[in-house]
């Protein structure tokens, strides 16, 4: 059996793609499982046992612009996958996605796997369409794999990150010019997030760091989103973490570098803190776990669906913004997860 899953989105949206991915690997040892990812987030995948291959393809526009190159790449890539005549073609999103739909199609599998919640796909040949009752993206995805076997309402297993040799590597480098630090005595604060009401002050942010050395003897680092606000591509924080870099303090390091080096800081570190973002779910794969920080949900995403998955995750909610959120339930929940 031959199955391709096409996975468009981002890199919080493929990690929560792993555990469904394991699952398919256990129900069919011998299928060839092949993974259709951008160039943003195919490197979540890097080594992942379950994958025979990641297939990657250049997105048409990027920084706001058009990408000549990477059409002509498409075309190139729609010719290869439907040479590999595909058993199933899975859209692996929770909810309809046309253009991903029209993509599958061309591919010409014996079937297309996806949620259809109009009429304008329900009747093709080639496509069984799927509707979900699950609340959880992970478990939304999973029902799309009923066909291949897999029940809906089996457990998920946590995600899965590979932290890679360079990752760890580039953040020891940078954590030893720091003498407050060391490769396995800090946690990490996480400032970005696309809503304000979603991300810590840096009053709030400055307190956890204080409480954190003082209970347990921990160091901070901070990492945000380096930009202005009013970006319309890319929306920065530059402006929330101004109070932290104006007056500095020794047991407090900012760091808003290459992403690889912060998902090392994140695969080294004692604990996590993030509010709802992609580096949210790639610290719930890492050995210290992550509190995960929500606040309203009516206007903004639902933990019950995004939240961060496995047993080294915990989600904090306020109703309207993060900045209600008590110290103490902050705290506790970092020491949680706190290892060794």
């Amino acid at each position: 059996m031959k199955v391709l899953i096409i996975k468009r989105d981002k890199i919080g949206d493929m990690l929560l793609t792993t555990p469904i991915l394991k699952l398919l690997r256990q129900k069919h040892p011998q299928a060839t499982l092949h993974v259709l990812a951008n160039d943003y987030n195919a490197w979540v995948l890097d080594g992942n046992p379950d994958v025979d291959e990641v297939i990657v393809y250049p997105r048409v526009r990027h920084d706001g612009r058009l990408r000549l190159g990477a059409i002509f790449s498409h075309l190139a890539l729609t010719r290869r996958l439907k040479r590999e005549r595909y058993d199933y073609v899975v859209i692996a999103n929770g909810g309809e996605s046309p253009r991903a739909i029209r993509r599958g199609l061309s591919y010409r599998p014996g079937k297309l796997l996806a949620y259809v919640e109009s009429e304008r796909f329900r009747h093709h040949p080639a496509l069984q369409a799927i509707s979900s009752d699950k609340r959880h993206e992970s478990e939304r995805m999973l029902q799309l794999f009923a066909p291949l076997g897999l029940d809906g309402d089996m457990p998920l297993p946590p995600p899965r990150l590979n932290f890679s040799p360079a990752q760890l590597e580039a953040a020891r480098q940078w954590l030893a010019t720091w003498q407050q630090g060391a490769p396995d005595n800090f946690i990490i604060i996480g400032l970005g997030a696309r809503r304000r009401q979603k991300q810590p002050s840096a009053e709030q942010v400055r307190r956890w760091a204080d409480a954190a050395l003082q209970r347990w003897g921990t160091p901070t680092v901070v990492v945000w989103t380096p930009g202005q606000r009013d970006n319309p591509l890319y929306p920065g924080d530059d402006e929330l973490v101004a109070p932290l870099l104006a007056a500095p303090q020794p047991h407090i390091r900012p760091y808003s570098g290459s992403l690889q080096t912060v998902i090392g800081l994140i695969g080294l570190s004692r604990a996590s803190l993030f509010p709802d973002s992609g580096l949210m779910h790639i610290a719930s794969a890492a050995p210290g776990g992550v509190v995960g920080l929500f606040a309203d949900r009516q206007n903004s995403a639902d933990p019950d669906r995004w939240g961060p998955l496995g047993d080294r995750a915990i989600v904090l909610e306020a109703p309207h913004s993060v900045a209600e959120l008590e110290d103490e339930a902050v705290l506790a929940a970092l020491e949680r997860h706190l290892r060794p």
